[in-house]
């Protein structure tokens, strides 16, 4: 969608950022990437079977740092992929739905770990009893 402007900002510090690959990620270089590596392999396995099955080189999917755009800020839904530099609504109706469906898998079995650290607090009050017989 023509009109669009990448964020000019850092997410996360605030820089302005200068380099397309900075717009696409929508962080500048200095600051950490918060990418999830296994995410970002599945995108990368998808977006080159995909391109296998068109006839077409892999950038025409989709580039090398948008896909790493997508894996560091894991969209939900169509407008958050639209939100991402490099990817025009022409292509979110292409594969949409097969991105987000990627993303829903790596959050899904991420939210597992995440939850049982959460239940794993321990009243210390319980541990500090003796046991009974």
């Amino acid at each position: 969608q023509r009109g669009r402007t990448a964020p000019s900002r850092c997410r996360v510090c605030g820089a302005s950022l200068v380099t397309g690959e900075e717009r696409t990620l929508g962080r500048c270089r200095m600051c950490p990437s918060n990418v999830d590596e296994r995410l970002s392999a599945r995108l990368i396995e998808w977006r080159d079977a995909t391109a296998a099955e068109r006839g077409v080189p892999t950038f025409v999917v989709f580039t090398d740092v948008t896909m790493r755009a997508v894996a560091e800020r894991r969209p939900g839904t169509e407008k958050d992929l639209l939100d991402i530099p490099g990817i025009p609504r022409s292509k979110v109706r292409l594969y949409g739905d097969q991105l987000l469906a990627i993303v829903a898998e790596a959050r899904a079995s991420a939210e597992p770990a995440h939850a049982l650290g959460a239940d794993m607090s321990v009243d210390i009050t319980d541990a500090a009893r003796p046991a009974t017989s």
